[in-house]
């Protein structure tokens, strides 16, 4: 049974579970082959824990990061 997103501990599963099939994926795990994930983790949780639960702990622009990728 899927419970709601309660705190930072279900952010980081969620987020580290995405990521794991994001990378098995034949289609779309090369787009992360560059992708450093020490530093690319840390700034998912806070964006999600914020987008989630309004605590401003992301500041950035994740549309500015993903244009130059393009």
């Amino acid at each position: 049974m899927k419970q709601d997103i309660r705190d930072m501990d279900d952010v980081r599963l969620l987020v580290d579970r995405f990521y794991e099939k994001v990378k098995r994926d034949p289609g779309i795990s090369h787009l992360f082959n560059q992708v450093d994930w020490e530093l690319h983790l840390p700034i998912m949780y806070r964006f999600w824990e914020n987008a989630i639960f309004f605590t401003g702990t992301y500041q950035g622009n994740p549309m500015s990061v993903h244009e130059r990728l393009h």
